[in-house]
């Protein structure tokens, strides 16, 4: 799943509405929308190892990822795209 594909999915997973609604039901329904959310944030991270970083190893894969998502999460999953590649680009060199 690319960058797109992940925003597109996410757009379409609804927050949950928490009015009127008991304890149980919105701990039930947050659960479910972090599930969703990070189903589809495994198969990007996966995507983004298979298209940036597939000579590197698996260690190395997610100390970028977690380098990526830091500094870039903030401002969207495309951001943290554009850090992946270049920390990937990074380490490749560095190696």
């Amino acid at each position: 799943m690319n960058t797109s594909q992940l925003i597109e999915a996410t757009s379409n997973i609804q927050y949950p509405s928490f009015a009127g609604k008991t304890v149980a039901q919105i701990a039930t329904e947050r659960r479910d929308y972090n599930e969703s959310i990070a189903h589809l944030e495994a198969g990007w991270k996966f995507w983004l190892a298979e298209e940036y970083a597939w000579d590197l190893n698996q260690k190395a894969r997610d100390a970028i990822y977690a380098k990526a998502w830091s500094d870039g999460h903030s401002s969207g999953y495309s951001e943290v795209e554009h850090h992946y590649l270049e920390l990937s680009e990074l380490v490749r060199n560095a190696l």
